[in-house]
């Protein structure tokens, strides 16, 4: 399940994103505003109104936040450049990704 600012214009465009390269239909997609988007954020240990991430939450319970979100979509994804590329910058320090992932967070349009 994806997690999402569903007034995020760039937000929308990831989803979009995800959509187009998910044929397999692995994710599901909720709004972080919407009722049972803040309720699963809840069960992550988040606050309901917290939306400074988006949220990936996986089969097992599992969720990745920032970054980490980022790259476990591009590994679960089943287009080969995309799990090459995500699964080499797992590798990068968390704080660093994070970095630009807030970077590009803050700016976005």
């Amino acid at each position: 399940i994806i997690l999402f600012d569903g007034v995020c214009n760039f937000c929308n465009r990831w989803v979009t994103f995800v959509l187009d390269n998910d044929p397999g239909g692995l994710f599901c997609f909720a709004s972080l505003q919407s009722s049972r988007g803040r309720e699963l954020l809840q069960s992550c240990g988040r606050s309901a109104d917290d939306l400074s991430t988006f949220v990936v939450i996986d089969r097992d319970g599992s969720f990745y936040t920032q970054s980490s979100a980022a790259l476990r979509v591009g590994q679960v994804l089943q287009r080969p450049a995309l799990n090459v590329l995500a699964s080499s910058l797992v590798s990068v320090p968390a704080p660093v990704r994070d970095g630009v992932y807030r970077l590009v967070a803050e700016n976005r349009w």
